[in-house]
């Protein structure tokens, strides 16, 4: 509800007999630039009759709408840490096969580093040597315990031969376990074997850091990193301010810079858990799919959080009077008895200002000229 310009007779009357006083030369100023007639008590204004500011003020009325609290950040496109892996070797060696390249797709158990390493080699020769030793202690214990069932050999001779055994076996099976880390089927004949480096997940190989010939020796540098690029993450840096109303499992939409006409859907997964510092940022990730690849690690992109709708009072933005750092607007309490009240405006949408505090839903506020009040 819109109430303009309510006017008295004789200020109408008034009007029309200066506009013929100036015989058209110029147009009269307007009412409200005339001197006006305000009194103020316990805090409110009351415009008296003939006072030009009758003419002059415009009311608007304070309404309950239900919005969602809309905030943009800047985020870069992130691959998900859950479906990054970093292979680091197991063993220091020189690359004599690179079986794949820089953005490479690649498929779970493919190879991908073929390694010459002499620890790998012992690493073989030691199970080979538990291997035989084991089998010796196996045949030895059956023949002490076949001697002892006829008599010939000692029952001394029979728990030496389990106790030997028995350690043969630990020792096959230990260096067994640690061929079976690094890829090697002790199940088969064993024969020299270069140490391959296997896939372990589907993906794309986003960053390799070694060459064919290269002799690599540090067990903390990765050769490679691959990353299922098939969903990724927007992670955003969101002001503190504006994280009360974001939540795991809420919408949210991002433009990206290299395909700034396309709309980009997500999911958020997570808030983050700390505020920086010195930023006051948090870090907040969407869940975007990805399947067709186009989004790649590194791009820009604004994304929009719209979190839930709530019931918020809006005013027209032109009823704000701002006073130093506080804003104001101006409630009719009585028919043209004003009331000057302060208010916290969350943000502004449009030509409307939504506030959180200080005006109610249906009450009847100044809408334009708030300055003429001051």
């Amino acid at each position: 509800m819109v109430r303009l310009e309510r006017t008295t007779g004789s200020l109408v009357a008034g009007g029309v007999a200066l506009v013929v006083a100036l015989g058209g030369c110029r147009k009269a100023a307007p009412a409200a630039g005339v001197p006006a007639s305000v009194t103020g008590s316990n805090g409110q204004i009351t415009i008296p009759d003939g006072s030009p500011l009758r003419s002059a003020l415009s009311f608007d009325t304070a309404r309950t709408v239900t919005l969602s609290d809309v905030v943009t950040a800047t985020a870069a496109v992130e691959s998900d840490p859950s479906r990054t892996v970093k292979l680091f070797p197991p063993m220091a060696g020189r690359v004599v096969a690179l079986n794949v390249r820089l953005g490479d797709p690649v498929h779970r158990g493919e190879p991908l580093v073929t390694l010459d390493s002499p620890d790998f080699t012992a690493a073989q020769a030691d199970y080979a040597h538990a291997l035989a030793a084991y089998r010796q202690a196996k045949n030895n214990l059956a023949r002490e315990r076949d001697l002892a069932q006829y008599g010939i050999a000692a029952q001394r001779d029979v728990e030496q031969a389990e106790t030997d055994f028995s350690q043969a076996d630990g020792d096959r099976e230990r260096a067994a376990a640690r061929l079976s880390v690094l890829g090697i089927d002790t199940s088969v004949v064993l024969r020299d074997q270069a140490l391959v480096i296997r896939s372990p997940i589907e993906g794309r190989i986003i960053d390799l850091t070694v060459g064919s010939g290269e002799f690599h020796n540090d067990p903390t540098v990765p050769v490679m990193t691959i990353a299922d690029l098939g969903t990724v993450w927007l992670a955003a840096n969101v002001p503190e301010k504006d994280l009360h109303g974001i939540r795991a499992g809420d919408r949210a939409v991002a433009v990206v810079s290299a395909y700034p006409e396309d709309t980009i859907r997500g999911v958020v997964a997570m808030v983050g858990a700390v505020v920086d510092t010195a930023t006051r940022m948090t870090k907040v990730r969407v869940s975007v799919p990805n399947r067709q690849g186009r989004l790649k690690p590194g791009m820009y992109a604004t994304i929009t959080f719209a979190a839930r709708p709530q019931a918020r009072v809006v005013v027209p933005a032109t009823s704000l009077l701002q006073v130093s750092d506080s804003d104001y607007v101006f409630v009719e309490v009585r028919p043209w008895t004003l009331e000057r009240r302060p208010v916290i405006v969350g943000r502004l949408d449009g030509d409307r200002a939504i506030v959180s505090e200080g005006v109610s839903g249906g009450q009847l506020v100044v809408a334009r000229q708030v300055v003429l009040l001051q």
